[in-house]
């Protein structure tokens, strides 16, 4: 537990250079989640809505929004809007995850960039009486 205390206080400064793009991708995260959870599941009822003999009773504000919207389209008008709709939030939802992606991605390299150099100084700046005591290849490996 101390060890694992240790490791923290030494990566937080490096982390807190960062800190913008962490929240960004927590941000970019619960988003991207969002949007995949109203993608399609939230234009279904009005999909149902479409077949003959078919009244579905919607409960929920927003989708009283866009079934006001949707009410004074003809039936083949309102199919087209449905699946530009449904195309639009997938659309979405890919820019929100290839977004999160590639900042993760980005922020993954400058940290560990930034750690690897700090390994590296600090390899360089000790005694050769380290280097004789502990073996070189052991300790380059150090440097992922």
């Amino acid at each position: 537990m101390f060890k694992l205390i240790k490791i923290t206080k030494i990566i937080f400064p490096i982390l807190n250079l960062y800190a913008w793009s962490i929240s960004t991708i927590i941000v970019l995260g619960i988003l991207a989640s969002i949007a995949e959870r109203i993608g399609i599941s939230l234009f279904i009822p009005f999909l149902q809505a479409l077949q003959p003999n078919q009244t579905t009773a919607i409960s929920n504000p927003i989708l009283n929004c866009i079934d006001q919207l949707l009410i004074n389209l003809e039936p083949q008008n309102r199919v087209l809007v449905i699946t530009i709709f449904i195309l639009f939030a997938i659309l979405v939802k890919a820019v929100l995850s290839y977004t999160y992606t590639v900042l993760y991605d980005w922020t993954e390299y400058h940290t560990l960039h930034k750690l690897r150099n700090q390994v590296f100084l600090q390899l360089m700046s000790v005694s050769q009486s380290f280097w004789d005591i502990n073996k070189t290849a052991k300790m380059l490996n150090l440097i992922p």
